[in-house]
């Protein structure tokens, strides 16, 4: 895992936890979430349906704040760019003063580590913070390779969220006949080609997941190329292969369909770090050396 990333999860905890920290004198504090790309005047026009219908809160201090909150919002958006950044982005609007004879209206605007995928809008009397919080809870990653014959996707997955690395195509079952040439040969050039394309996906997964924090990689597609990949092995020996399982495509939506055929796999191996923690827990336990036990009330 790289120190960048690191710095990004520990910088989103510790600004979760001011947020969560600050409480309403009502249902006045305002959460907006935009998703990944998204066209941030739609979002404009959301909240401004949303001012108009703050004119029918009864309370009066909470009306204001509302109303004054959607306008800081709205002129924030002014200085985004037309479409929301690659992770999407969060938006915490509202009074933050514990007097409750001062209004202090401040505006917390976060680009998450990871790609944000909810649209929502919500006023309460605490920030809604979920959706950053299951970002944090995300553990591991985990690369898929989707392929048959002709092409390939390679990518990774890290919770529901998946990244799409590269697509890699083979021209070796290209009708290429020349005349004159013996069916022998012919089938033995394409089975150089075959191999040659396998050798590049290996390529491409040396590239992305040796020397990173790829936790293991799942092996996916329709047919028999799949597993005629997998005895070649044209890959580094440092990647382990978590399992194979069978898919209907190899593009995106071959990912998606990899990525729900394998929630087994991937608990499996959240199992067995569970396991292997406890185990180390208890050895401590018996040699009584690292482990504490304290009793609970």
């Amino acid at each position: 895992m790289s120190e960048q990333f690191n710095k990004e999860h520990f910088k989103l905890k510790r600004q979760i936890e001011f947020l969560r920290s600050i409480k309403g004198k009502g249902t006045e504090l305002i959460s907006v979430y935009i998703p990944s790309k998204a066209q941030i005047h739609l979002f404009v026009s959301k909240l401004r349906e949303e001012a108009g219908q703050a004119s029918n809160i009864k309370s009066k201090s909470t009306r204001k704040s509302v109303t004054d909150s959607l306008e800081k919002i709205l002129q924030y958006l002014k200085t985004v760019p037309p479409i929301a950044p690659e992770n999407g982005l969060a938006i915490f609007c509202g009074d933050i003063s514990p007097n409750p004879a001062v209004s202090t209206i401040e505006l917390f605007a976060i680009i998450p580590p990871e790609p944000i995928k909810v649209n929502i809008y919500r006023c309460d009397s605490s920030f809604f913070l979920e959706p950053l919080e299951d970002i944090l809870n995300i553990k591991d990653t985990y690369g898929i390779v989707v392929l048959d014959g002709r092409e390939c996707t390679i990518a990774t997955v890290r919770g529901t969220n998946f990244k799409i690395l590269d697509r890699l195509h083979s021209t070796a079952h290209s009708k290429i006949r020349k005349g004159g040439q013996s069916a022998a040969r012919f089938s033995r050039l394409i089975e150089e080609q075959i191999e040659y394309y396998y050798k590049r996906i290996g390529l491409a997964m040396d590239k992305y997941f040796v020397s990173s924090s790829i936790k293991g990689v799942i092996v996916a597609g329709p047919g028999p190329a799949k597993d005629d990949f997998l005895k070649l092995a044209p890959f580094n020996y440092q990647i382990k292969i978590l399992g194979v399982v069978d898919t209907g495509y190899t593009d995106e939506q071959g990912i998606r369909e990899a990525l729900l055929k394998s929630q087994d796999i991937l608990a499996e191996q959240e199992y067995i770090k569970e396991k292997k923690i406890v185990d180390q827990f208890i050895k401590e336990v018996v040699n009584g050396k690292l482990a504490v036990m304290e009793k609970l009330l």
